[in-house]
């Protein structure tokens, strides 16, 4: 065995010998006797010191120094000593290296020992170090049994890394059992999921949008079987609708770029001509090889869609004659301005208002005016075409858009067109019905190009045709906007006019035909404007009764005129009548706890108070009315029909009706003297009075003539600019109050 694998300890001995015999000392032996062997800390770990034996032999092998250093003296008797042949042929070995274990005669220790032998050239000496086996021995155990202990410890350690790796080993074959089970599952209910989806999940190549994976909803948005979509190689954009196609490849380029989600609705045309609303859901997604795909969910909400049409089509349509209504009409108008801004392309809006509509309705009933209205409709149809939009804004009100028309002389043709339509007979059962129509009309851009505005000045312009008559068109022109502006200027004015009590009651006596005695007055209301002074009721009335502050205005009267004259009758001592006149708009149930209310304030007998009324009032909901006014007149109130002959003089409603007393109007009363038909009007309302038992007025007498003619016809009373005009309060009070005291004081004084 090689010293220098097999044994350290006795290789750095060898190497300490052959240091020792190289040294520069006078003499080998005093060489060898220099050796250190406290050097050799190796030797002394392992043995005790006195089993080391150090031997010098000459080159012929004779013993010339024994050293055996736990002897205080070294055998001497051994010296001289011929050295034995193993020894000369260690000379040799130990060039190499090697070991021999071999007996010694000269081992004191008389124990197997290991000879380290090496040779001096200079001094032609060998030397030899015996060193018992069991100190060899015992390195080679300490090293075997540190090889064991590290190799039983790396074979625990083994071991145990082996049961770790087995044990893992296991727990991921069970995880991966339960997640391949868990992935049969998720993909058996993935499946189940997919093919029983009420649509399709689907996934196609881009640009070519053939269909590469279809599921078997497929049945239910395309009417094919997946696999037959498949083989033939089928693309996407084959079922699109044509009118949906641009639209949907314009909006999915910006997905592509972006590569995001989507979201689109279009039509689908199936193979047999089936149409079909679908919801595309999906997104863009990349290929492992690069290229571009698309997945997605188709659902099939044709069902969804026609619903959602007709909600839309009821919410823009007229249900009484499936024209557009208002709301549509109006969003027509609005975005065609607001996309047509820059090139302000022309249209016409033909405001038409039925004339005479209100009488049908109320006389015939409002079934028969129904279906008037869609009688109208129709006609209206035929007469504009497809291009225009042709709409009923409410009642009997309807407007035509006329788009891009080539000149007014196209738009009057219209209008004439459906002036004469409108203007022939209407067979309703056994009604034959004869109207007309008003048709205002404005231009775009020309009057405005606000919508709001067009429509309010195609209005204005329809109620001036109808002050010339009905039956004809009217332009808008920029004096009906300043007309306009003055009424509207007029109606706010009048809402301040109502809060700082701008308004006075004016009074015209209302007298006995045969003697002038007065009998009472009539309240006329006057506004006293701050900067333009009185204006009359004309002006005023019809915007009040429009905008509903006839209410107010009306209320403040009656209060004003049951005060003055129950003053007055309380005064005087008189039973004086106040005749007030009351709007269709304050006829209702507060307004009978209202006349209650005003006659126990002031402490006015119900006899003193008269309510006019007009015969327009009376046919405007005429059961409702005759309710109400019963009501009041179970007060004690008395009513007045005023204008009596000039509307529709329903004789039946004038007996159901708790009418006391008949106003014969003007109109009659102006030419009685002059016109025989006149006179034999009047002759027959006062006649049918007196058969009635009701009493008699006469209004605008303005000369001794006509008055004498109604003393012929034997009328109770009149009033009129002949005995006097409407007077302030003051006035009043002063001429026929204080005046007919003062008469009446010196007529007792000469009694």
């Amino acid at each position: 065995m090689l010293v220098r694998e097999q044994y350290p300890v006795l290789h750095g001995l060898q190497q300490q010998l052959h240091a020792a015999a190289r040294s520069d000392s006078a003499t080998p032996l005093a060489r060898f006797q220099a050796i250190n062997w406290q050097a050799l800390p190796t030797i002394r770990r392992t043995g005790p010191t006195r089993s080391l034996q150090l031997n010098l032999f000459s080159q012929d092998g004779r013993l010339l120094y024994i050293d055996y250093p736990s002897q205080q003296q070294a055998p001497e008797h051994l010296l001289g000593e011929q050295a034995p042949l193993r020894v000369i042929q260690s000379v040799t070995t130990a060039a190499r290296g090697q070991l021999e274990l071999v007996p010694s005669h000269l081992n004191l220790t008389n124990q197997k020992s290991y000879h380290l032998v090496s040779a001096d050239q200079h001094s032609q000496t060998i030397i030899e170090l015996s060193i018992p086996a069991q100190v060899v021995y015992q390195q080679y155990r300490e090293k075997l049994l540190i090889s064991a202990f590290f190799w039983l410890l790396l074979s625990l350690v083994l071991a145990f890394t082996r049961h770790i790796i087995i044990r893992w080993q296991r727990q991921t074959q069970v995880k991966e059992h339960t997640y391949l089970q868990a992935l049969d599952k998720a993909e058996s209910t993935t499946s189940l999921f997919i093919n029983n989806i009420q649509g399709c999940v689907y996934k196609s190549a881009y640009p070519s949008y053939l269909l590469t994976f279809v599921t078997q909803g497929s049945e239910n948005i395309f009417n094919c079987d997946a696999q037959v979509l498949i083989s033939r190689q089928a693309s996407l954009l084959d079922f699109i609708h044509p009118g949906d196609k641009d639209a949907f490849l314009r909006q999915l380029e910006k997905h592509i770029r972006e590569q995001s989600a989507f979201e689109f609705i279009f039509r689908l045309t199936l193979p047999d001509q089936e149409i079909k609303w679908v919801m595309n859901r999906g997104r863009v997604t990349i290929e492992k090889n690069g290229v571009l795909a698309l997945e997605g969910l188709l659902l099939d909400i044709t069902d969804h869609k026609l619903s959602q049409q007709q909600v839309e089509y009821l919410a823009t349509r007229d249900p009484l004659t499936e024209l557009a209504n208002r709301y549509c009409f109006n969003d027509e108008i609005i975005n065609h301005i607001n996309s047509d801004q820059e090139h302000e392309i022309p249209f016409a809006l033909l405001y038409i208002d039925l004339d005479r509509f209100k009488t049908i309705n109320d006389s015939l009933g409002h079934q028969l005016g129904d279906r008037l209205l869609k009688l109208v409709a129709e006609r209206l149809h035929v007469v504009v075409e497809d291009r225009h939009l042709l709409s009923r804004l409410g009642g009997d009100e309807f407007i035509i858009m006329m788009k891009e028309p080539s000149g007014r002389d196209e738009i009057i043709h219209l209008a004439k067109r459906v002036t004469h339509t409108l203007s022939q007979t209407f067979q309703l059962d056994y009604y034959k019905l004869s109207t007309s129509c008003s048709i205002g009309i404005s231009l775009y851009p020309d009057d405005s190009t606000e919508s709001y505005v067009l429509m309010r000045n195609a209005d204005t312009a329809m109620y001036k045709a109808k002050e010339k008559g009905g039956n004809c068109y009217q332009f808008f022109t920029t004096d009906m906007n300043r007309q306009a502006h003055a009424r509207l200027t007029l109606e706010n004015e009048l809402r301040k006019a109502i809060k700082t009590h701008q308004f006075e009651v004016f009074y015209q006596p209302q007298v006995s035909t045969w003697d002038n005695r007065l009998l009472g007055a009539e309240a006329l209301v006057r506004w006293n404007h701050p900067q333009r002074g009185i204006i009359s009721p004309v002006d005023f009335i019809p915007i009040a009764e429009e905008t509903g502050l006839i209410k107010d205005i009306g209320d403040w009267v009656l209060d004003e005129a049951c005060r003055t004259f129950s003053q007055w009758n309380q005064e005087f001592g008189l039973k004086l009548q106040i005749s007030v006149n009351v709007s269709v708009r304050q006829l209702d149930d507060l307004f009978v706890f209202r006349v209650q209310e005003l006659l126990k304030k002031h402490n006015m007998p119900a006899s003193q108070l008269e309510l006019e009324i007009t015969e327009s009032l009376l046919m405007d909901n005429p059961q409702e009315n005759i309710r109400l006014l019963e009501n009041i007149n179970k007060l004690g109130v008395e009513f007045a029909m005023d204008d009596f002959g000039t509307g529709y003089s329903s004789l039946s409603y004038l007996k159901q009706f708790p009418v006391s007393k008949l106003k014969i109007d003007r109109a009659f009363i102006n030419d009685i003297t002059t016109d025989k038909d006149d006179e034999a009007i009047v002759q027959a309302i006062i006649a049918m009075a007196k058969t009635l038992k009701l009493k008699l007025v006469a209004e605008g007498v303005e000369n001794h003539e006509q008055l004498s003619r109604l003393r012929d016809l034997e009328c109770d009373s009149y009033q009129g600019y002949y005995f006097s005009k409407p007077l302030p309060q003051q006035v009043f009070y002063e001429r026929h109050l204080l005046t007919a005291e003062s008469r009446r004081s010196a007529t007792t004084l000469q009694s």
